[in-house]
C-alpha cells in the first residue's frame, strides 16, 4: 500500500539570498539515522488533513509554533519509491514551503532530529556536494524547492527526474489519484465494528423490501435516463451493510439552546468535522457512515456532512434536504481563498434623535454671507472626487479579482458535491436557499458555484430530479411534489407541505401518521442511533480545538476555551497579499481570562493597539489604545478609558504623550473633572546623577473644576486654575455669576520665597492683578484693596500647586506600575475556571462524587423499604394468608386497571399542555397576521422571539407525547409479567 507524508522546507530570505533550514536526523533512528532531512516532515495519518499534518509536524520536531506554522503553503507533491530486496514501497509526499523569520531558529523537541542548521542557496549549491548524506526523498524535495526558486534548472538535473510542480499553489491541485489512495486507510477495527448495535448489520425484512424497491428504482431511471449519472440510493454503511440512503438521516433534537437555528447548527457541524475528499471527486461513494460515527469520528466527505447536517435541522424543524450534484473545485474541496470574508452583521442605525420643538421667540444670528454657488460649487467637487476615488477603487478590485481567477479545472461540472437545500413553509422560512456543509455558508439557489442537481433526499423519501441542469441550478424548481419535475422513490407521500405555513405543531395534530409502513413500497424507519454531542464535545468543537479558515487575504482562527494558555478563542488577521506574508490587522478575542482581557486590535499600518477589558479589574481599565512597539513604556503615546463610578479617584480617561498628560475625572466630591499636564520638549531635560530617577520636567498644571453649591459668591468658586511653573505664576479663573457673560481672574506671580517650608512668603501689590465681572454694577473696590484676603488666597495657590505636582507625580507612578502589572498578565496569564465548570474544577467535582455517594447509600435505603405494590390491595382483602382463583384475578384485574388509569391521566395531563401550548402559537399568530403592518420592529422581534420558543416547547412535548405512547403498552406489560411472576398471587385453597 502506498503511504504519504508531508515535508517543510523552511527557509528565510536574507537580502536576494535564500537561506534553508536542514535537520541532521537522530542517531537513534532505525531509517537513515546521521543524514541531512528536510527541517519538519511526517507520516500522514487517516482523516487527518495535510494542513494539520504539516502544523503537527512543525511543531513536534522543530518547535515552531502555530503562530508561524499556519503561514505554511502547499506548493507540489512528489512520488517516490523504494526499492529492495524485501518489499517495493510507493509514497506521495505532499511538499509545504514556510518561510520563517530571520531571528527564529528551529529547536529540536521530539529527538527525531538532533540539530538543525541554515544553510545559504547560491548557484553552487555546494549542500548537494554529497549526496551520500542526504535521505533519499528529502534531498528530491530540496532539489525540487531550489529549482522552484530559481536556483537551478531541471534541465541540469537530467531527463529522468520528474517534479511535479502544479500552476496554483493550493491544496486543491492534488491529483485524483492521489486523494484516492490517501482515503483507502481505514481507521475503524473490529472491535468497533462488533461493538455497533444490530440495526447496523442486519436488515429487517422491511429493509430488505426497500432495497428491492431502491434497485427497481435505479434500473428504471437507468434506462429511462441512460445519460445521466447513476444515483446514490443504497450504500454500504460502517459495518458493510446495505442501507436505503434515506435512512442515513435522523431527525434528531439537540439539547443545547443554541442548537435551534440553521446558522448556528451549520457553524458547528463546520467546526466539528474534518472535510475527507471522496475518493473519487467524478465518482459516488459506496460507503457512507451514520450520523452518529460521524460526529464520533469528527471526519466526513460531503454526503456524511449533508446526512448529519440535515438531521440536526430536520430536529429543529427546518424542511430539510439533502442535495445530490455537481458543484465548483472550491466548493467540492473547500477552498475558500478566492472568497472574500463574510461581511459580519451591521448593527441597527442609531435611532434620529428628535428635534426640540423651535421657540416662538428666537434670536436670529448672523447673516450667512457665504457664497451659495461656491458652496455648491465646492460640494460638487468634493463629491465627484469621492465619486471619482469609489470608481478607482472598483474598478481596482475587478481588475485584481480578475487577476486572481483560479486555474482552469480540467474536471468543471462534473466534481459531485452534496449540500443542502431548505425550503419554505417551516420556521416562517419565505424561500428556498441552500447550505454548503462545509463552510456552513447560505447560498441563493440560483450562484453560479453550484452546477447541476441529481437527487435529494431526507428521511422521509428519495427524489430524482428530472430537469435539466446542464445550464447550472437557477432554473431548477424546488417543488418535490410535482412529479413531471420529480419523480419519488415512494409515490404515496403525506410529509410534504403543499406551500402553505406549517409547522411541527401543524404535523403533530394530524391524526395520521406521516408514513403508513404497512403500505408494501413505505420506507423503513432509520437504523442510525440519534446523534450526540456531549458538553466536552461541545465546547470542544474541532478535533483539535483549533479550527482554521483561509479566506482571500484573511485568515480566521477559532479556538475552544481553555486551548491556548492565553485563552484566545477567536483570530482574525487581514493580510494586503494573497500569500498571506504582509499583515495589516489582526483581531483576536479572550475569553475566562483573570485579568479580564476580552479583545485585542492590532492595526501594522498605523503600528497600534487596542486592548479592550471587561468590568472587574482592580484598576477599573476598561480600553487602552497605545503603539505595539512602545505597549509597556511609561513615556509613551496611549490612551485609556476606564470603568465609570468605579475608581476611588473618579478617573475615567487618560491621554498620555511624551510633552503631555491629560486626565478626565466623574463623581468626586471636590468637583475636579479636568486635569492636564505640560512637560519640558524632550531632549531638553538636565543631566541626573547616577541612580537618579528620571523625570519629565513639569511646565504647566491646568485643573478644572464644576461648580460648589456652597459657594455662595462665584467670584469664589474656582472654575480653572493654571500653574505655570516654567513661568512662576499661577492663574484663576472663576465660574460666571448668574446673568453675566464673562469670568473673573487673578493672577498671581509667585515670591521668590515660595518654596519656604513655613510659608512665610513675601507679598506685594504688584505680585497679583485682577479682573472682576461686574455687568454694569458698582465694584467694592475698597474690598478689593485689601491685602490680606489677597494674601491669603496666595497661600492657598503655593499650596495647592504643591498638591497637584504630587498627585501628577503618583498619576505617573501609577501608570507604571498599572504598565508593569499588565505585563506581567501578559507573560503568564491566568485563565478563570467557572464554578458550573464540571469538568475542570476539582472542588465541585469532589463535592459530586460526595453527592453521588450519598445518594446511592439514600437509594439503598430507600429499596430495603420499599413500599409493597400490592399493599393497597391486599389492605382491601383484609390481608388474607392464602388466595382463591376469585381473589387472584380480582387483584390482578384491579391492579392493572389502576396502571392503566394512571397511564391514561399522565397522557391527558400531557396532551391538554400539548394543546394549550398550541393554541397560544396560534392566536400569537393569528395576532401577528392581523397587526403585521402596523407592528413595530421591537414587537416583530418579540414575535419572533415568542415564537421560537413556542415551538420549542411543543417539540418537547411533541417528544414526550411519542415517547409516552411507546412506554404505555410497554409498562402496562411489565406490570401483567410481574403480576403473574409474584409468588404470593399462587392459588393456595379453593
Amino acid at each position: 500500500m502506498r503511504s504519504f507524508g508531508a515535508h517543510l522546507n523552511c527557509y528565510s530570505k536574507i537580502g536576494d539570498d535564500y537561506h534553508l533550514w536542514i535537520a541532521t536526523r537522530s542517531k537513534t533512528k532505525p531509517n537513515f539515522p546521521n543524514l541531512l532531512d528536510n527541517c519538519a516532515a511526517g507520516g500522514l495519518p487517516a482523516y487527518t488533513s495535510l494542513y494539520d499534518c504539516a502544523r503537527k509536524e512543525a511543531e513536534e520536531e522543530a518547535s515552531i509554533p502555530p503562530s508561524l506554522s499556519e503561514r505554511a503553503k502547499f506548493v507540489s507533491f512528489q512520488k517516490t519509491c523504494y526499492h529492495t530486496e524485501q518489499y517495493v514501497k510507493p509514497e506521495v509526499n505532499y511538499i509545504f514551503d514556510l518561510k520563517l523569520p530571520e531571528s527564529f531558529t528551529p529547536s529540536v523537541n521530539d529527538g527525531e532530529a538532533q540539530s538543525f542548521q541554515r544553510l545559504k542557496l547560491d548557484s553552487e549549491l555546494k549542500i548537494f556536494e554529497n549526496l551520500d548524506k542526504w535521505k533519499p526523498n528529502s534531498m528530491a524535495i530540496t532539489l525540487d524547492f531550489c529549482i522552484r526558486k530559481g536556483l537551478l534548472s531541471s534541465r541540469e538535473m537530467g531527463e529522468e527526474v520528474e517534479i511535479n510542480n502544479p500552476s496554483e499553489p493550493e491544496l486543491n491541485n492534488i491529483t485524483e489519484e492521489d486523494v484516492a489512495e490517501v482515503e483507502v486507510i481505514d481507521t475503524q477495527t473490529s472491535e468497533y465494528i462488533e461493538g455497533l448495535p444490530d440495526t447496523f448489520k442486519v436488515n429487517t425484512p422491511q429493509e430488505k423490501r426497500a432495497l428491492k424497491l431502491a434497485e427497481n428504482f435505479r434500473q428504471q431511471y437507468a434506462f429511462l435516463y441512460p445519460n445521466r449519472m447513476s444515483l446514490l440510493l443504497a450504500p454500504t454503511n460502517e459495518a458493510n451493510t446495505e442501507k436505503v440512503i434515506c435512512t442515513y438521516v435522523i431527525p434528531t433534537l439537540i439539547r443545547y439552546v443554541n442548537f435551534f437555528e440553521w446558522q448556528d447548527i451549520a457553524n458547528y457541524i463546520r467546526d466539528a468535522l474534518t472535510v475527507r475528499p471522496l475518493r473519487e471527486p467524478t465518482v459516488l461513494p459506496t460507503q457512507l457512515y451514520s450520523p452518529s460515527s460521524t460526529l464520533k469520528n469528527q471526519s466526513a466527505n460531503c454526503f456524511e456532512y449533508s446526512n448529519v447536517l440535515c438531521s440536526l435541522l430536520l430536529g429543529a424543524g427546518y424542511d430539510a434536504y439533502v442535495v445530490s450534484g455537481y458543484a465548483t473545485r472550491e466548493i467540492c474541496t473547500n477552498d475558500l481563498s478566492f472568497d472574500d470574508q463574510p461581511e459580519p452583521a451591521s448593527p441597527e442605525p442609531p435611532k434620529p434623535k428628535t428635534p426640540s420643538p423651535q421657540r416662538k421667540y428666537t434670536v436670529k444670528g448672523a447673516r450667512d454671507l457665504t457664497s451659495k454657488f461656491e458652496q455648491m460649487m465646492s460640494e460638487r467637487e468634493v463629491a465627484d472626487g469621492i465619486e471619482r476615488a469609489k470608481q478607482e477603487k472598483i474598478r481596482a478590485k475587478k481588475e485584481r479579482d480578475a487577476n486572481e481567477q483560479p486555474g482552469e479545472d480540467t474536471l468543471w461540472g462534473r466534481r459531485i458535491h452534496s449540500w443542502i437545500v431548505v425550503r419554505p413553509g417551516r420556521r416562517e422560512i419565505a424561500k428556498p436557499f441552500f447550505i454548503e456543509p462545509f463552510s456552513g455558508i447560505g447560498f441563493s439557489i440560483t450562484d453560479d458555484k453550484f452546477l447541476g442537481v441529481e437527487s435529494c433526499w431526507n428521511d422521509f423519501n428519495f427524489w430524482a430530479c428530472v430537469q435539466d441542469s446542464s445550464e447550472g441550478v437557477d432554473k431548477i424548481k424546488w417543488d418535490v411534489t410535482d412529479m413531471k419535475t420529480w419523480e419519488p422513490l415512494v409515490g404515496r407521500t403525506k410529509r410534504i407541505d403543499d406551500g402553505t405555513e406549517r409547522s411541527p405543531l401543524d404535523d403533530a395534530a394530524d391524526e395520521e401518521p406521516f408514513d403508513d409502513l404497512s403500505l408494501p413500497n413505505a420506507l423503513p424507519l432509520s437504523w442510525c442511533d440519534h446523534p450526540d454531542i456531549d458538553v466536552l464535545q461541545m465546547e470542544k468543537r474541532a478535533p483539535t480545538g483549533i479550527k482554521i479558515i483561509r479566506y482571500k487575504r484573511c485568515i480566521i482562527e477559532m479556538f475552544s476555551p481553555y486551548v491556548e494558555k492565553d485563552g484566545l478563542v477567536f483570530r482574525q488577521t487581514q493580510f494586503e497579499d494573497r500569500e498571506y506574508e504582509k499583515m495589516l490587522s489582526q483581531e483576536c478575542r479572550y475569553k475566562r481570562r483573570e485579568d479580564c482581557l476580552e479583545e485585542r486590535l492590532f492595526d501594522y499600518v498605523q503600528n497600534t493597539v487596542v486592548e479592550k477589558y471587561g468590568s472587574g479589574r482592580e484598576d477599573s481599565l476598561k480600553r487602552q489604545t497605545v503603539g505595539i512597539v512602545d505597549r509597556y513604556k511609561p513615556e509613551a503615546t496611549r490612551e485609556m478609558i476606564f470603568w465609570p463610578d468605579s475608581r476611588p479617584d473618579g478617573l475615567v480617561y487618560l491621554n498620555s504623550t511624551p510633552q503631555s498628560l491629560e486626565l478626565h475625572y466623574t463623581g468626586r466630591e471636590d468637583k475636579l473633572y479636568f486635569r492636564s499636564v505640560q512637560f519640558e520638549e524632550p531632549g531638553k531635560a538636565k543631566l541626573v546623577a547616577v541612580g537618579e530617577k528620571v523625570r519629565r520636567k513639569i511646565i504647566e498644571i491646568i485643573e478644572k473644576s464644576g461648580r460648589h453649591p456652597e459657594v455662595e459668591n462665584a467670584d469664589d468658586d474656582i472654575a480653572s486654575v493654571r500653574y505655570l511653573l516654567a513661568l512662576d505664576k499661577i492663574a484663576f479663573r472663576y465660574h460666571k455669576k448668574n446673568g453675566f457673560v464673562t469670568n473673573s481672574t487673578r493672577i498671581f506671580e509667585k515670591p521668590d520665597n515660595a518654596d519656604d517650608k513655613n510659608m512665610n512668603v513675601s507679598f506685594s501689590a504688584d505680585m497679583t492683578s485682577t479682573f472682576t465681572a461686574h455687568n454694569g454694577v458698582d465694584v467694592d473696590l475698597a474690598a478689593q484693596a485689601r491685602q490680606l484676603p489677597v494674601y491669603q488666597k496666595l497661600i492657598a495657590a503655593i499650596k495647592a500647586e504643591t498638591i497637584a505636582i504630587k498627585q501628577e507625580k503618583l498619576i505617573e507612578e501609577s501608570i507604571k506600575e498599572l504598565l508593569e502589572q499588565l505585563h506581567e498578565e501578559d507573560e503568564a496569564p491566568e485563565l478563570k475556571i467557572s464554578l458550573r465548570d464540571i469538568n475542570r474544577n476539582e472542588k465541585a467535582k469532589t463535592r459530586r462524587e460526595y453527592l453521588a455517594h450519598q445518594a446511592d447509600l439514600e437509594e439503598k435505603r430507600k429499596k430495603e423499604v420499599e413500599m409493597d405494590y400490592l399493599a393497597p390491595f391486599l389492605a382491601q382483602l383484609g390481608h388474607p394468608k392464602s388466595f382463591t382463583k376469585e381473589d387472584v384475578a380480582k387483584l390482578t384485574r384491579d391492579c392493572l386497571e389502576d396502571c392503566k388509569q394512571r397511564v391514561i391521566e399522565q397522557g391527558k395531563q400531557i396532551q391538554a399542555n400539548f394543546d394549550k401550548e398550541s393554541q397560544k402559537l396560534k392566536a400569537r399568530q393569528i395576532e401577528y397576521q392581523n397587526r403585521q403592518t402596523s407592528m413595530h420592529k421591537e414587537e416583530e422581534e418579540a414575535y419572533r422571539q415568542f415564537c421560537s420558543e413556542a415551538m420549542f416547547r411543543i417539540s418537547i412535548l411533541k417528544m414526550r407525547l411519542d415517547r409516552h405512547k411507546i412506554n404505555a403498552p410497554q409498562k402496562y406489560a411489565k406490570l401483567d409479567q410481574k403480576l403473574k411472576a409474584d409468588p404470593r398471587l399462587r392459588v393456595t385453597s379453593d
